[in-house]
């Protein structure tokens, strides 16, 4: 996902989490005035997990890592419960804010499509 705007993206999970009962939890380091790295998490009771992670400190060191954007992870933590609805609705609503630069990545980091990144890791 880019890295243009994190402040939408905190509004976008603030709603999810609200319409979906999720909890809701951010978290960054700073150092020298700097954001290192930031993640917000929102999570529920039924075990799912969505997690974004983030490390603008990257272009300030001039990593080569510094344009692959922020880092998004939906999992749940029960294998009978059904993520894939809510990470639809998520995907969605990031296609309408930054239409087209959502990348999905494979478990080797190889780029995926949509309905192969659906399908979930073994």
């Amino acid at each position: 996902m880019p890295a243009e705007d994190p402040r939408t993206l905190e509004q976008t999970f603030a709603v999810l989490g609200r319409a979906q009962a999720l909890s809701i939890r951010g978290d960054e380091q700073i150092r020298y005035g700097r954001s290192t790295w930031r993640t917000l998490d929102l999570c529920n009771e039924a075990g799912i997990s969505i997690n974004v992670y983030d490390e603008p400190g990257l272009a300030h060191a001039h990593s080569p890592r510094a344009d692959e954007g922020m880092k998004l992870s939906i999992y749940s933590l029960k294998p009978d419960w059904d993520w894939k609805p809510l990470a639809r609705h998520l995907l969605n609503e990031i296609e309408k804010i930054w239409p087209e630069k959502t990348k999905f990545r494979g478990p080797g980091g190889q780029i995926v499509s949509f309905e192969d990144a659906m399908q979930g890791r073994p």
